[in-house]
């Protein structure tokens, strides 16, 4: 059924009361809308009061003016709830977004300390592994000299020995097998 225009009067709120006496609703403390859709379906229509979309098929409904208002004030509010919720989230979008990009810029920055710190792991143990190649091969050259030293000494230690068993067999020697014990001696150094 398509809506009609009709020219309804508004009803103030003591008007209301008055109606809803006269059909038998005892108003008690309900607010205007719920005692206006009580009174709406008192009467067999339905109680629709303020839900209006901007047409209404109860022509015969005498708040439809009233209702007409609020629907329109309700329409309006909500286009200004939803204009400023839009703001909010326009902003808030952006704040994210700011922040995933300050985040992408950390994680950027935190990829290339990695790298960077991967790579001096790298060259220090490749300067580690040279040191210490260096520092096996210079022991083992230097345990070398100890053993060759270590015959030498043991050498010596067997020549003074058989000396002073010469000197113990035959004192006479013992001038001359000093001077040959000191060239031994030259000769091993």
């Amino acid at each position: 059924m398509a809506a009609t225009e009709v020219t309804v009067k508004h009803m103030n709120m003591t008007e209301i009361i008055k109606k809803a006496k006269a059909i038998g609703i005892d108003p008690g403390k309900m607010k205007k809308a719920e005692l206006i859709r009580s009174i709406q379906t008192a009467e067999n229509c339905t109680g629709c009061f303020g839900t209006s979309d901007g047409q209404c098929a109860h022509t015969e409904c005498c708040f439809m003016q009233d209702c007409f208002k609020i629907s329109l004030a309700e329409c309006k509010q909500a286009d200004e709830h939803l204009t400023q919720q839009i703001g909010e989230l326009t902003a808030a979008n952006e704040q994210l977004q700011q922040e995933i990009a300050k985040r992408q810029h950390a994680e950027y920055d935190l990829e290339q300390y990695c790298d960077r710190l991967e790579q001096r792991i790298e060259e220090q143990t490749i300067e580690l592994t040279d040191k210490l190649q260096h520092q096996s091969t210079e022991r083992q050259r230097l345990e070398q000299c100890l053993v060759q030293l270590q015959t030498k000494l043991d050498n010596i230690k067997s020549i003074i020995k058989k000396q002073l068993e010469i000197r113990e067999v035959r004192p006479e020697v013992s001038e001359s097998s000093a001077f040959a014990s000191a060239s031994l001696n030259c000769a091993y150094n």
